[in-house]
């Protein structure tokens, strides 16, 4: 959804959802997942900069502790639909699987935009906190500074 109180502010928000039953993520396996997520975008009357922020927390239940790999991305080939990062973006280490596992991680990303005729140039901090849980737990903090670039020709 989208919401746009003043003129120059705007509100995305999102929620995604997904089950994936027995054998879709790895065998005699399940997972559950959910990502709660908010952009924030603020335009300069008269100038091409904005501000923003994105943030998303997402929880995510399987069933034997073996969906996600190092890094907290998905060990096989369906990551792209069910990846619990942005951008493959490091997150703490899976504990050892063979009993149910829970997944936390909160992502947070403030940044500052220059816009252009045909796109935009933007520096902000990425920072991830992840807790995965199954028979033991790991943590992880991370953060990175992106300086993206987009041109539209």
């Amino acid at each position: 959804g989208q919401v746009k109180p003043m003129s120059n502010f705007t509100v995305n928000f999102e929620n995604r959802f997904a089950y994936a039953d027995d054998h879709y993520i790895a065998t005699n396996e399940k997972l559950m997942y959910d990502i709660l997520g908010a952009d924030v975008i603020y335009s300069f009357a008269g100038t091409p900069y904005q501000v923003g922020a994105s943030v998303r927390g997402i929880y995510a239940q399987d069933a034997n502790g073996s969906v996600y790999a190092s890094g907290g991305q998905q060990n096989d080939k369906t990551r792209c639909e069910y990846n619990m990062t942005i951008d493959w973006f490091d997150a703490a280490n899976a504990p050892t699987s063979g009993s149910a596992g829970r997944y936390i991680t909160v992502y947070g990303y403030p940044y500052v935009q220059k816009n252009f005729a045909n796109g935009y140039a933007r520096l902000g901090v990425e920072i991830e906190y992840s807790h995965f849980q199954t028979s033991n737990t790991t943590e992880g903090l991370a953060y990175r500074v992106p300086f993206a670039t987009c041109f539209w020709f």
